[in-house]
């Protein structure tokens, strides 16, 4: 029996989203066969929008106290 199977997206500026192309890749286990999860197949203009979101959030990022982003990475990790 399998589980249901997991759909991932990347995060990008706080929003879950897909590959801008809509296509995604099967993660298969080897030693079974059993695919069980999709990641978004992401291309260069998503990786330019994480690299621009991750740009315009630099400044208040950086200005946060280390106790307070190490507090919303756990969370985020959770």
């Amino acid at each position: 029996m399998s589980a249901e199977r997991l759909g991932l997206m990347n995060l990008i500026g706080g929003r879950f989203v897909g590959a801008r192309t809509g296509e995604s890749l099967a993660v298969v286990a080897p030693a079974t066969g059993e695919h069980y999860a999709d990641v978004p197949l992401s291309g260069a203009d998503d990786v330019a929008d994480a690299v621009g979101a991750a740009s315009s959030a630099f400044a208040q990022w950086s200005a946060t106290p280390a106790s307070e982003r190490s507090r919303l990475m756990l969370r985020l990790a959770d």
